[in-house]
């Protein structure tokens, strides 16, 4: 297992990360800066053929599938803001410069004045008006059918930054130590997902959920911005703990080439307590 999966997660230049904001209206010229030549080549070429599907918006989200070369479609997520894109992301395992061809060819379908948009209520908007009781059985119910949805709540709540006071900061109270095993639990369920490939790293080309794992390593962020390193080193390092490949195990250290590729690691590291 290389060392590199992890170095390009926690960097915030990581293509995983597909996040170029864009102000303004959309339009082809836009998509083409957002692509290299080949990408958006092959994503018009997508588009021409009807690969698009399910084309759907939630308040500022659209989602679509797009068919591609494998089985099961590939699932788009791109978030608007003022009438520019300010997110875009895909779960096929292009890793390189630009935005995929499927996340092109979704954004030509949605400046394509014929595109019949279907919209639906946004996330909040379902969600308004609903006391507790009523969310904790909603989540309860889908818990039954996505066992992995447990987990992601723990993580969440394990990565929660404590709030201090600023008396409680002036004496120097630490924050309690942030729980690993709820993170490394939903890194290593993220890590066992297959539906493509049967390696997580195979040819130096990353498959898998990389965008949520993405969103798992930046969990240290928050902890940074307020100067508790420790934590943030305690979500890496379990992270790093599950990649596990053909018996070779990751062990992070000050001097890993990590540490000076990756600002979030090398921040952990100078801040931890």
């Amino acid at each position: 297992m290389d060392l590199r999966v992890i170095c390009r997660l926690a960097s915030p230049q990581s293509q995983f990360r597909k996040s170029n904001m864009v102000k303004g209206p959309v339009r082809e010229e836009t998509i083409r800066a957002l692509a290299t030549p080949e990408s958006f080549a092959r994503g018009r070429s997508y588009f021409d053929d009807g690969a698009v599907s399910d084309f759907i918006r939630r308040g500022d989200r659209l989602t679509a599938e797009v068919e591609g070369s494998e089985f099961a479609p590939y699932e788009v997520s791109i978030r608007l803001h003022d009438g520019g894109v300010a997110e875009a992301r895909c779960n096929c395992p292009y890793d390189w410069s630009g935005y995929c061809k499927h996340i092109v060819a979704v954004l030509l379908k949605f400046i394509d004045e014929t595109t019949h948009v279907i919209e639906r209520k946004s996330i909040a908007e379902l969600l308004h008006g609903l006391d507790q009781a009523q969310l904790i059985e909603l989540l309860e119910k889908r818990a039954e059918s996505d066992p992995e949805l447990a987990a992601w709540i723990d993580a969440e709540l394990a990565t929660t930054v404590e709030a201090l006071s600023p008396r409680d900061q002036k004496a120097g109270w630490r924050r309690t130590a942030a729980d690993p095993e709820p993170v490394r639990k939903h890194a290593r369920n993220l890590l066992a997902k297959r539906q493509r490939h049967e390696r997580y790293w195979d040819g130096y080309r990353a498959s898998g959920d990389m965008a949520e794992l993405q969103r798992l390593v930046e969990k240290a962020v928050p902890f940074l911005e307020v100067g508790d390193g420790s934590n943030a080193l305690r979500i890496l390092e379990s992270i790093t703990d599950e990649f596990v490949v053909d018996g070779w195990s990751i062990r992070l250290a000050p001097t890993t080439s990590c540490t000076s590729s990756s600002p979030i690691w090398a921040a952990s590291w100078r801040r931890r307590r």
